[in-house]
């Protein structure tokens, strides 16, 4: 009796709040950024472990697409911060005297590389580039208008995300001339830290802020090894991605120009966890002192 009695105790101590284990799986120079303002939240203890790597293009490749930012180009619509970086390392004289389309916060390099005529959407989705795009060039002048399309080229067994190709097919339907161009390549990582951690229920949250990211967690785990985790979404069209996968969204930051969304995303989440635990933890408690009350009842004792 003394041991079932023991172990009610420890059962029922669990009413403290618990820290949640939030894993990231962005490349590091997302990471880096995303991990820091994460790491201000009270009860969080943030892991990293990077499910995709994007890097620059070289040689012939890099050619190429400064080759095509120096041709009939008017516009170069970029849906990446990686994209603004490859295009100002292949061809910076020729991005500064272009109109440049960007998205959030990744105008930053564009206005720091001294890109006089920036333009940022105030729907900060590939989608929001377009009607941005339709609202400043005129039906008539849009078949003359030639947009640069710096894109990703996804390594298999990464699939392309669906985005790019509508991004590029949604700007081809508003009238313009659309010149697809490879900016950098994005494939999956072979660490696998992500999804041993998965694996293993050693993560309470996911932080996703791309397709690619879930992509290749999900293919690298049994899906089943999800239970428990809540996947929380940077962005309307990663959460598209998310649910592709075969998983749910606990939450979506809607805000997709800044990580600040995001983090008050996962704060929500953190909280219901730690809200279910309590009452879980409650109802244990009361489940234990109803069970102690019926073996006074009964007549027994600890040692007994």
């Amino acid at each position: 009796m003394r041991k079932r009695l023991l172990l009610a105790l420890l059962a029922t101590s669990a009413c403290a709040r618990q820290r949640q284990r939030v894993l990231i799986t962005s490349p590091p120079a997302y990471a880096e950024r995303l991990a820091a303002k994460l790491a201000r939240l009270d009860d969080v203890d943030v892991c990293r472990g990077a499910t995709i790597a994007t890097s620059r293009l070289e040689g012939s490749d890099l050619a190429a697409l400064g080759a095509a930012l120096r041709g009939p180009v008017d516009i170069v619509a970029f849906t990446s911060r990686r994209g603004v970086e490859a295009a100002l390392a292949a061809a910076p004289e020729r991005v500064r005297a272009l109109t440049c389309y960007a998205l959030g916060a990744d105008r930053e390099a564009l206005d720091a590389a001294g890109v006089a005529d920036v333009v940022s959407p105030e729907d900060p989705s590939p989608k929001g580039l377009v009607a941005a795009l339709a609202a400043r060039v005129p039906p008539g002048a849009r078949a003359a208008t030639v947009v640069c399309a710096p894109v990703p080229r996804v390594v298999p067994p990464l699939v392309e995300p669906p985005v790019v190709p509508e991004f590029l097919e949604a700007l081809a339907a508003a009238g313009f001339r659309v010149a697809r161009v490879d900016a950098y390549e994005t494939r999956a990582t072979a660490d696998g830290v992500a999804a041993d951690a998965i694996r293993a229920g050693t993560v309470d949250v996911v932080a996703v802020t791309s397709t690619a990211e879930i992509d290749a967690l999900a293919a690298a785990c049994d899906l089943d090894a999800f239970a428990g985790v809540d996947v929380v979404a940077h962005g309307p069209v990663t959460a598209l991605g998310i649910r592709r996968a075969g998983l749910g969204v606990a939450e979506t930051n809607l805000d997709s120009s800044s990580f600040d969304g995001l983090v008050d995303a996962v704060a929500r989440v953190c909280r219901r966890r730690d809200r279910r635990a309590r009452v879980a933890a409650l109802a244990a408690r009361a489940w234990f002192v109803q069970w102690l009350l019926g073996q006074v009842a009964a007549g027994a004792t600890p040692d007994g």
